[in-house]
């Protein structure tokens, strides 16, 4: 049996991973996957379950097998005589086949045999690239890889958690609806009870749904033949998207409808389909024709793809108790999880400076807090993120502990205090808020320590700033930490206001908006930690004072480590365009805006972000999108009123 050289590439995910285990269960070919480490990991684990499914009842463990022949590899390393094949998404960019980088580099290794495998949300991303001007095509731009076979399939699905690589296909869907239930239900636990989630479809739009693990067979079967073409890998007739809705929502315990009519979505409506990104392109029915042809040329019949309805709700639940267990797993962890950290104390300045820190994986991840902030908000970050990489996280001082007020330049001591106490020579920083400024002013004293940084919510408001970069929050708050700045005795008289409006008042489930822009309920006693009493109060207007001093837009043009500032779609603490503009100044910045988000995206989306934070850190320029240059005009102050409110909410 002649041995090939199989080289995955592009958007691994489930199905990747079930091809993988049967190629290598049913032949001698050697496979490696293009992937970073955290993926490839993630990739190798999904290979062995499907392994063992493949060995159902055999007395061998199929997984060692797995562990020691899927390797990872690059694009370097492949030999001319290699089967290349490619994995995309079927609405997505590279729907044709990979980019410009990989086209080329194949080209230079002489690789010939290639292969498309096209599936609706390929290694499907929680997080939707945002809308782009793009840039046009390199003139000269050499032409197309030609494909040798195609294959083309519908939407696949598996009874597991679609976290990561696993959320492709039908599991992407699956995913979001049930973050969008868990985020609301967290604001509003009745939210769902007399309301339905719609979401923007056409009307008579079909799907297909297949078992990963029958489109990986199909594929192999195919593709251990001669045959070159184009393959259609579904079942042979599609069913109404609305009665698949109405099925998802029976096991998910909501109403869930296809809405053709825009005007008739409201807010979280809106969010979920943003959410679902380009749902319109990965819908319709596959031709049955060339189902049958593709069933031919795999020597099976098309019959044995249909899957029942009670196939179907057992899936359905299979995926709803796997989600249902892994989140309730994070957060019993996350609640407890300060116990858990090794807790580390020093002395600076006359005055003891502690910090908490899981306990391997390097280059470490240091989380950097707004100013006045607690711990509770990155609970669930480090618990997604620890089982990777060593998390350091400390509370910021001057708020609730001494010394009272701490400036900017004594936030970033106590930060490089922190970085030689603990032997951390190298890091990524993961910034939130106001909490930017800390990290790059950190970089400017010490640019090879950080390897690269993510910036979540940052905002830019400083005095005489652009107007539009600021949000009704920030304006309102300045005159009030103005005028306590000139009368601290006025502190005592409204600090009780200021904790009774800190978390929101009464939420109303007509107003979708503020629903997706509120504080969760797990959240509401961090975010009145600065107004405890006047003496807290003082000392949080007074950093805040400092902190608008400065223009974190003068200080970024030198930053030549990669950034990728992440900013909410309804976040109305930070101005969401606030990290774009900061994204096109830094010379190596990009861009990601997270759908349906607030501003406590690093709680609601632990899990997520922390995958996204992983990708990051292992390709930057994979993340994201790069944002135009801002014309100097674009940052000229804009003029604004002034206004004296007790603002609810909390940075």
């Amino acid at each position: 049996m002649r041995q090939r050289e199989i080289l995955l590439t592009g958007r691994l995910g489930l199905l990747a991973a079930h091809l993988a285990a049967r190629l290598l269960r049913d032949s001698v070919d050697r496979v490696a996957c293009v992937a970073g480490p955290s993926r490839f990991d993630e990739l190798v684990l999904h290979a062995q379950r499907a392994a063992r499914q493949l060995a159902a009842g055999e007395a061998e463990d199929p997984a060692p097998r797995i562990e020691a022949s899927l390797r990872r590899a690059d694009l370097t390393a492949a030999a001319p005589e290699a089967e290349v094949w490619h994995f995309a998404d079927t609405a997505g960019s590279d729907a044709g086949g990979p980019d410009d980088a990989v086209q080329a580099a194949l080209r230079e290794a002489g690789v010939s045999d290639l292969t498309l495998v096209r599936t609706p949300y390929a290694a499907g991303s929680a997080w939707p690239l945002p809308a782009t001007d793009g840039a046009a095509a390199a003139d000269g731009a050499a032409s197309p890889l030609r494909f040798r076979r195609t294959f083309t399939t519908s939407w696949t699905l598996a009874p597991v958690a679609p976290h990561g690589a696993a959320r492709e296909g039908l599991l992407h869907l699956l995913a979001t609806l049930f973050e969008v239930q868990s985020e609301m239900e967290e604001r509003l636990p009745d939210y769902f009870d007399y309301r339905a989630l719609r979401c923007l479809a056409p009307v008579g739009a079909q799907v297909g749904v297949l078992r990963v693990e029958q489109a990986a067979e199909l594929i192999a079967r195919i593709a251990a033949g001669s045959a070159a073409g184009d393959f259609q890998i579904a079942a042979p007739r599609g069913e109404d998207l609305e009665l698949l809705f109405e099925r998802v929502g029976a096991v998910y315990g909501i109403s869930l409808l296809a809405e053709p009519d825009e005007e008739q979505l409201n807010a979280v409506d809106a969010a979920f389909t943003r959410r679902l990104g380009a749902l319109d392109g990965r819908l319709g029915a596959a031709d049955p024709e060339a189902v049958e042809a593709s069933c031919r040329a795999a020597e099976t019949s098309s019959a044995d793809l249909v899957l029942s309805e009670d196939e179907l709700e057992e899936l359905l639940d299979g995926v709803r108790a796997a989600q249902r267990l892994r989140r309730s797993a994070l957060r019993r962890a996350a609640d407890g999880i300060e116990a858990t950290l090794e807790r580390e104390e020093l002395e600076r300045g006359g005055h003891p400076l502690t910090y908490l820190s899981t306990s391997s994986g390097e280059p470490a991840v240091v989380l950097v807090n707004a100013l006045g902030q607690g711990l509770g908000y990155w609970s669930r970050l480090i618990e997604a993120l620890r089982a990777r990489r060593r998390v350091l996280i400390w509370n910021l001082r001057g708020i609730l502990s001494p010394p009272a007020a701490c400036r900017i330049p004594d936030h970033v001591d106590d930060l490089e205090a922190i970085l030689d106490h603990a032997g951390v020579n190298q890091a990524h920083l993961v910034a939130w808020c106001t909490g930017p400024r800390i990290a790059v002013e950190l970089y400017n004293r010490r640019p090879r320590t950080v390897s690269s940084m993510v910036f979540l919510n940052t905002t830019l408001k400083c005095t005489d700033g652009p107007a539009h970069l600021d949000t009704d929050y920030e304006r309102n708050f300045e005159p009030l930490c103005r005028v306590l700045d000139g009368r601290p005795a006025m502190a005592e008289s409204i600090t009780s206001s200021l904790l009774a409006n800190a978390a929101g008042g009464d939420l109303d489930a007509d107003r979708g908006l503020e629903l997706l822009e509120s504080v969760p309920a797990a959240l509401r006693t961090e975010v009145r930690r600065p107004f405890q009493d006047a003496g807290s109060v003082l000392s949080y207007t007074r950093q805040l004072r400092d902190f608008w001093q400065h223009d974190l837009r003068t200080i970024v043009g030198e930053v030549a480590a990669p950034v990728l500032c992440i900013a909410a779609e309804h976040d109305r603490i930070a101005e969401p365009e606030a990290s774009r503009t900061l994204a096109s100044l830094l010379p190596r910045g990009r861009w990601l805006a997270a759908a349906g988000a607030s501003h406590y995206l690093l709680h609601d989306r632990a899990e997520s972000l922390a995958d996204l934070l992983e990708s990051f850190f292992e390709n930057p320029e994979g993340v994201g999108v790069r944002p135009p240059a801002q014309e100097p005009a674009d940052l000229v102050a804009a003029g604004g009123g002034e206004q004296l409110e007790s603002p609810a909410g909390s940075p």
